[in-house]
């Protein structure tokens, strides 16, 4: 077996660093590929003027029927994005619900970098609340809408919002229970039993379970059949993160006769082919 090792670099350190500004990734748009992206609300100039207007006059205050109070009622607690890749996720904590509206704090993760947003949303229609961020010298003004449907918690946004980081959003489908995340069987899904016994026997346990195991887990995963240079058939996986990829992710191929070729961007070359003599990932041609 050849190894080249690298210094560990934990994962949720790397992730921490993206809040200052890792914007070395990628012609992929996150956002638009997020499942949890929904515009549900109509953006019209009425409902943005009503949300300025009770932002810059808070004397003007709105008076709510019995069920447009218990309907704001609705909105208090702590919401976590739901129908998206794990690496996205996000919670808004909404507290002091009032007739008028509520405050809210949301913490959003979109891969290697984050963001955070906090402030008072104020009810422009019965069920739409909105969040002004006001203009200004260096950018226009920006909105978060919220609105309750079905028991879960939209989100859309509007313009340029300050507090977030590369590629990071507020938008998606928020639930007060348990998240679902689009990846979360992906090791099984992925790898059979034997495949990732196989790799934990090449590996040592360090590089299995803080290299292979999280970045499969975190990353965006994706797996095709190959042909190797020699004729046979081989699966390969690619794990990918944006924000971080030259130090998560990896390249992996598994033969139909069982060599695994496995190189790490950060942890370096193993093989568990006795007779190969390269570090660097054999050739293939995708099928």
């Amino acid at each position: 077996m050849k190894r080249q090792k690298a210094a560990l670099i934990p994962v949720f350190g790397l992730i921490m660093a993206g809040i200052c500004g890792c914007n070395n990734v990628t012609g992929i748009d996150i956002k638009a590929s997020s499942e949890a992206t929904s515009k549900t609300v109509e953006i019209n100039e009425a409902t943005r003027n009503t949300a300025k207007e009770d932002v810059t006059n808070k004397e003007n205050e709105s008076k709510v029927s019995e069920n447009e109070a218990e309907t704001a009622k609705d909105y208090e607690g702590e919401w976590h994005r739901t129908n998206t890749h794990s690496s996205t996720y996000a919670t808004i904590t909404i507290s002091n619900v009032t007739d008028d509206g509520f405050d809210f704090e949301g913490y959003f993760q979109s891969y290697g970098n984050m963001g955070q947003e906090e402030g008072r949303a104020l009810f422009a229609e019965e069920n739409v609340a909105v969040y002004t961020q006001e203009a200004t010298d260096y950018s226009d003004e920006a909105y978060i809408y919220f609105t309750i449907s079905g028991g879960d918690l939209e989100i859309f946004s509007e313009g340029n919002l300050t507090g977030m980081g590369n590629h990071v959003f507020a938008d998606g489908i928020y639930t007060t229970g348990e998240p679902i995340y689009s990846n979360a069987n992906v090791l099984s899904e992925t790898y059979t039993d034997d495949e990732l016994q196989a790799i934990k026997d090449m590996l040592s346990e360090d590089d299995y379970t803080n290299g292979f195991i999280d970045n499969t887990e975190s990353g965006i995963v994706t797996s095709e059949q190959v042909t190797m240079y020699d004729g046979t058939s081989a699966k390969h996986v690619n794990s990918f993160f944006p924000g971080l990829a030259n130090f998560v992710g990896y390249d992996l191929l598994i033969t139909e006769d069982g060599k695994i070729y496995y190189i790490h961007v950060d942890r370096g070359f193993a093989t568990n082919d006795p007779n190969y003599l390269g570090e660097e990932m054999p050739v293939y041609t995708v099928d």
